[in-house]
């Protein structure tokens, strides 16, 4: 049976089965400024950036992050970065011999981006290039228009077929005309006018925007088709810029500059221009002049006034947000704005002396759920799924135990007996969040287990380490076959010392240590009563009891930070030997393992003994009078606290000597590591060290 848990919140709620989800809230205008933290410086040096172009990929709302490419360009350099390299700082992807201008920017499949641009070489006219990137870098500038007119303000979409289609303003005697390319067909006219744009319609279809006087124009073109010119809108006065965004729908919003006011037009394909709104009445000249929205209903104008950006955001059901860019730091000349799929603004901006990009992409919500088995017994398992809110790059549980993942759902296993918290940390574009799960996973020891406990330990030293057994019955002799590595531990005896196994007087016993490097390996068998009378001698059932320990060196000279393992292994030796309990009936019961971690760590200046709280080198009642006399009877405190934390809880109280009482008088567990033994302590804590 499995409990299902959430991971964030809840309290009580916690042990609900049912695992309800927060939706992704929309947010109020404060806090949509606060969420432009991220300012990414992206150039370095002292170059003079202009024509800044941002692209993100709106076509992949799952892709993490999302896809983002930016180019600017000097006098005769063309520059590029974006997220596929973590926004690196802007590199050179084109040398020229003469000047560039007006760089255009599209991106077709993953890594594949396009840049069209106008190139003029001494006097010759200006012409329209186009540069291709497909994973391995930009490739030489492919000459996109011809003759010997100038041609100039160049613009680029890739269609949903793989085909590209570029507008551009072509010199003609005393007036100006658009030109486009469809794919590789000869270039065509579209008709009088300049500053044109070209847009996605359909998968193969392509809308051109242009400009002609106080007029808008537009035509749509296909692979086999060029459609009539139409005049989309008469603005009545000259226009100074546009921008444009086409939704998938059909509609279309236009975003016009004239007479120093910005205006907002409105409309479908088939129906034409239906609204015209003014956003804002400028109180002087305005540039850089940008729209871009996720739907008709979400979307962003953006612009620079005074020498600092300004962006106008609209949401459905929400009032507008009318704010600066006041974030990006420097004298503002020149922007771009772009959304991506699920509605984050994402901006390039040139400033007085920096290129910086920056979006409101929110940090996401770490947020899980796990389902865990109620049985608490090693190995208890969970399985736990990742429910994060929000746009997640990497993902980091941490299971408490020394083991993570990077999963977004799967298992884990918990091999040994603790408490551990459970946390996950997730970061992405927007920023990183951790949530820790609010209760401890408690894993207790099977009925039947054997264990070594994992110590620190130091070169030279020599340990006492007990194996320890869990058992649900009485024992009537048991097995131990352990595997170890001779070149980091030299095992000098098997013993039964001052264990319940040694009271009971064993008839049969016999021990071996078979040195084989890295697969040394050792055992002990045990038998209470093999012989006449048969008196029944069994060893009571209970837990954490020393079954024996194993005495050994550890090595002179081993390199600090070393870890070995000593491992419970089965069908060790010839005939092959198992770590079982016999009990009552002949039955042979197979305990569960909990393998020892050796560590060599740091000599300190005193060792101690677990238990010992009057520090005298042996444990004995003495003990625990002297704790109860420093607890309750104005006692003097120990020399040693870690020796008198009995039970290794990190704290020193009446269960230090309940623990200790337990364990010499009513067989209780036995004392944690180091005991019996001289050693370090495996726990970390806050309890001082011990004095001379």
């Amino acid at each position: 049976m499995q409990q299902r848990i959430r991971g964030r919140t809840g309290l009580s709620m916690l042990l609900l089965m049912v695992v309800l989800t927060t939706p992704l809230l929309l947010v109020s205008d404060d806090t949509l400024h606060a969420q432009f933290l991220q300012v990414i410086p992206i150039s370095e040096g002292s170059v003079s950036f202009s024509d800044p172009v941002i692209f993100v990929d709106d076509n992949c709302p799952g892709c993490v992050p999302q896809q983002v490419s930016i180019c600017v360009r000097d006098q005769d350099e063309i520059y590029f970065t974006g997220s596929l390299l973590d926004f690196q700082s802007l590199f050179p992807v084109l040398a020229s011999p003469g000047d560039v201008l007006s760089p255009a920017l599209a991106q077709g499949t993953v890594a594949s981006y396009y840049i069209s641009f106008e190139q003029q070489i001494t006097n010759n006219p200006r012409s329209i290039f186009l540069i291709e990137s497909i994973a391995s870098g930009f490739g030489e500038p492919v000459l996109i228009s011809a003759g010997t007119n100038d041609a100039f303000d160049s613009s680029i979409v890739v269609l949903n077929n793989g085909e590209r289609v570029i507008s551009w303003t072509r010199s003609v005697s005393t007036s100006n005309e658009i030109m486009m390319k469809y794919a590789d067909q000869t270039p065509v006219s579209c008709g009088v006018g300049e500053n044109s744009g070209v847009f996605l319609i359909s998968a193969g279809t392509a809308l051109v925007i242009w400009q002609d006087g106080t007029k808008l124009m537009s035509l749509i073109a296909d692979s086999s088709s060029q459609g009539a010119v139409v005049d989309l809108y008469d603005m009545l006065d000259p226009i100074d810029q546009w921008d444009a965004v086409v939704h998938p729908d059909g509609s279309i919003d236009i975003v016009v500059e004239t007479s120093d006011q910005i205006q907002l037009l409105r409309g479908t394909l088939a129906g034409g221009i239906i609204s015209q709104e003014v956003i804002r009445a400028v109180g002087g000249a305005i540039s850089e002049l940008a729209i871009s929205a996720q739907s008709s209903d979400r979307y962003t104008i953006a612009w620079i006034q005074d020498q600092m950006g300004h962006r106008y955001a609209v949401d459905e059901g929400l009032p507008p947000v009318s704010e600066d860019l006041d974030w990006v730091p420097g004298i503002h000349s020149e922007l771009d704005l772009s959304f991506d799929a699920i509605g984050n603004e994402h901006y390039v901006v040139v400033t007085d002396e920096m290129v910086f990009y920056t979006h409101n992409t929110p940090a996401p919500e770490a947020d899980f759920s796990i389902f865990i088995e109620n049985d608490t017994a090693a190995d208890r398992t969970i399985s736990f799924e990742d429910q994060t809110v929000g746009m997640v790059e990497t993902r980091l549980w941490d299971f408490g135990d020394g083991n993570t993942s990077n999963d977004v759902s799967g298992e884990h296993a918990y091999l040994e007996p603790g408490s551990y918290t459970l946390s996950l940390t997730v970061d992405g574009p927007g920023g990183s969040d951790s949530q820790t799960f609010p209760n401890e996973i408690v894993v207790t020891t099977p009925e039947n287990a054997m264990e070594l406990a994992d110590i620190d330990v130091f070169s030279g030293q020599p340990v006492i380490h007990p194996v320890l057994g869990t058992h649900a019955d009485p024992l009537q002799g048991f097995q131990v076959s352990v595997q170890y590595d001779e070149s980091i531990i030299d095992l000098q005896e098997i013993s039964i010392a001052n264990t319940q196994a040694q009271s009971l007087l064993p008839e049969f016993i016999i021990s071996q240590i078979n040195q084989s490097g890295a697969e040394s390996y050792m055992f002990l068998a045990v038998i209470f009563d093999t012989l006449p009378p048969f008196d029944g001698r069994t060893m009571t059932a209970g837990a954490n009891q020393t079954l024996c320990t194993l005495n050994y060196l550890v090595v002179p000279g081993t390199p600090l930070g070393t870890v070995t393992e000593l491992r419970f292994k089965d069908g060790l030796g010839d005939p092959p030997i198992n770590n079982i309990y016999a009990i009552e009936g002949g039955f042979a019961v197979t305990p569960y393992f909990i393998h020892g971690m050796v560590t060599i760590s740091q000599q300190p200046q005193f060792l101690f003994i677990r238990g010992d709280a009057t520090y005298d080198q042996s444990v004995n009642i003495a003990d625990a009078i002297f704790l109860l006399e420093y607890l309750f009877s104005g006692g003097v405190f120990t020399v040693c606290p870690d020796a008198a934390d009995t039970n290794d809880d990190g704290t020193i109280n009446i269960g230090d000597a309940i623990n200790l009482l337990n364990y010499l008088f009513a067989g209780g567990e036995t004392i944690p590591y180091p005991y019996p033994g001289y050693g370090l302590d495996p726990t970390q804590d806050s309890l001082g060290d011990c004095l001379p």
